[in-house]
């Protein structure tokens, strides 16, 4: 979906999330659709390199806990923080500004 507007809100970027896959997304696809655009011939490009390692690494530890039997399994939320770090109070990541770690 492409975006003439310059900069597209994560409300914006849930909603069209929601209309395509039916569900609301996790931390971890909020911050690949906001960082990462599909193009038509099946590539993917990402804003910078470090965005690309930072979702590669979820990714990878999602994988990993999948993989071995002896491990507990890693969700999604696990994964996100222990690669972007905890939040900060009164700071949530890839939620919007009126998401608080209380709502």
């Amino acid at each position: 979906m492409t975006y003439r507007r310059g900069r597209t809100s994560i409300y914006q970027l849930k909603d069209d999330f929601v209309k395509t896959h039916q569900r609301e997304p996790d931390r971890m696809e909020v911050f690949r659709v906001g960082r990462c655009k599909d193009l038509p011939d099946g590539t993917q490009r990402w804003v910078d390199d470090e965005s690309n390692d930072h979702f590669e690494r979820m990714t990878h530890m999602m994988t990993h806990s999948l993989q071995s039997d002896d491990a507990a399994p890693i969700s999604v939320e696990d994964a996100f923080i222990v690669v972007m770090g905890r939040d900060r109070p009164g700071r949530v990541r890839c939620a919007g500004k009126a998401e608080t770690l209380c709502t």
